[in-house]
């Protein structure tokens, strides 16, 4: 099983230089919009987010037909502002790292969107469970990705294997599984799912980032604490 990828590797800048030269990726196809018109009669109105939104014709879709009030993410400045362009003001569309910050507000949403980018991060089983912390309850997170068999070699790092769609539903309790135009599509619900053997077998990702600390003590020897907003 492969527990993370090259293409995880690749900065924001390069993605952003992707997208300021005019590129794109496959546009949604029809199985895909019908499945996420089932899954939004399911859980009704409110809230959505589309992470990794790219040049947002996903996040038009979920506000523009589906009726959401959408937000959509991306760690690429390149991504945003075409995201911008595409959507107006009718989508809030902002620069973030779902790897490495929270991408919306805790049981905030209805539908949570991941189109072709999951395998993109490093430790996508943690990415995934935080994202599915954001639904709220009766929400439902559908993570659509490229499977190898419908893709070439070459291409394999941008696909997911089903060990890895597996690990990826370890985090919730309900999960269904659908093939929509060559993609492997999973619908969790209900977060808070026990660890498989599978996810506890894999080897740890290293959490650590770059940056500066300090140690704060007072003149009794006594040492300051901080606590996260995430409990850490």
């Amino acid at each position: 099983m492969t527990t993370s990828s090259s293409a995880s590797l690749i900065p924001p800048a390069r993605w952003t230089a992707h997208y300021e030269a005019g590129k794109d990726f496959r546009p949604l196809g029809d199985e895909e919009r019908a499945l996420l018109r089932r899954v939004a009669g399911a859980v009704g109105a409110g809230r959505a987010l589309d992470v990794c939104c790219g040049t947002g014709e996903l996040a038009a879709f979920l506000h523009g037909e589906l009726g959401y009030e959408t937000e959509a993410v991306d760690f690429a400045e390149g991504a945003v502002a075409r995201a911008r362009q595409r959507c107006g003001d009718a989508v809030a569309v902002r620069v973030c790292d779902v790897e490495r910050e929270r991408a919306g507000e805790s049981g905030g949403y209805a539908l949570v969107t991941v189109r072709r980018a999951a395998a993109f991060w490093a430790d996508r089983a943690r990415v995934v469970r935080e994202l599915g912390a954001l639904l709220r309850e009766g929400g439902a997170l559908v993570v659509l990705s490229p499977v190898p068999g419908r893709i070439s070699e070459p291409m394999r790092h941008i696909a997911l294997d089903e060990d890895e769609l597996r690990v990826l539903a370890d985090g919730f309790e309900e999960c269904e599984r659908y093939d929509v135009d060559g993609l492997a599509a999973l619908v969790l619900r209900r977060p808070g799912g026990s660890y498989s053997a599978a996810e506890m077998a894999r080897e740890p990702v290293a959490q650590a980032m770059l940056g500066a600390g300090v140690v704060v003590t007072d003149p009794n020897g006594r040492l300051l604490l901080g606590r996260l907003v995430q409990g850490m």
